[in-house]
């Protein structure tokens, strides 16, 4: 039971976020990071950003809410790859409260407040 228990611990799922990141601090072209807009502080004003350096350090913030979930994947995804990753987001809920807030839209929508928990 010890080896199934330690294998179901330790497979993780790597979440969207992740791709992303990969794609716009390693740029290759043709990854999921291309429609996104890209800013470098280092580059002088008004000058075109070109996206062929990579880099180790970024910010990751999610509008509209974030998970725990997604946060424990993206520092899983960093540290294996020597990154620093700093994560927000507008709102970070933990899954009991998501349920929460969706039993809450249920009611306000006159669906009648079921308890999902």
């Amino acid at each position: 039971h010890g080896g199934l228990k330690a294998a179901v611990l330790t497979s993780r799922k790597e979440l969207a976020i992740c791709p992303i990141l990969d794609s716009l601090m390693e740029p290759k072209g043709g990854g999921p990071g291309d429609t996104y807009i890209y800013l470098d502080p280092t580059a002088p004003a008004g000058a075109e950003q070109p996206r062929s350096r990579p880099f180790k350090r970024a910010i990751a913030f999610v509008v509209g809410g974030g998970s725990y979930a997604e946060l424990q994947s993206l520092q899983e995804w960093a540290q294996s790859r020597q990154r620093v990753i700093t994560y927000g987001s507008t709102d970070l809920v933990s899954p009991e409260q998501f349920v929460e807030e969706l039993s809450h839209l249920g009611e306000l929508q006159g669906g009648g407040g079921v308890d999902l928990r």
